[in-house]
């Protein structure tokens, strides 16, 4: 996020307002990967869990992919992308300090 920050303020930006943008831009990419990993994973991995899973003999295999489990899983991902890149928005713990909005804008 700081990278970002310095980018749009060598750009022209004002230091609140580039800090802004950059949380927005940072939240934009975070949202953009967890979107693909979504994607990845349902279009390639369940896939192939499901062929080889078809293939076997267990009846705990069958059950899951009845109950289409690894589609319902799949919904987790981008939840888990956001939990993972959470770190990038530590610096955010200032806004809550009960500071006015209009300090960062």
């Amino acid at each position: 996020m700081e990278k970002i920050q310095k980018f749009l303020m060598n750009g022209g930006f004002h230091d609140s307002a580039a800090y802004g943008v950059a949380v927005f831009l940072t939240f934009l990419l975070i949202a953009l990967l967890s979107s693909v990993a979504y994607i990845m994973a349902n279009q390639f991995i369940t896939k192939l869990l499901t062929q080889y899973m078809s293939h076997t003999k267990s009846r705990w295999n069958h059950a899951l992919l009845n109950r289409r489990f690894f589609h319902k899983a799949n919904r987790l991902i981008p939840g888990i992308v956001f939990y993972i890149f959470a770190e990038s928005f530590n610096k955010l713990k200032h806004w809550y300090s009960g500071e006015p909005l209009h300090t960062f804008l």
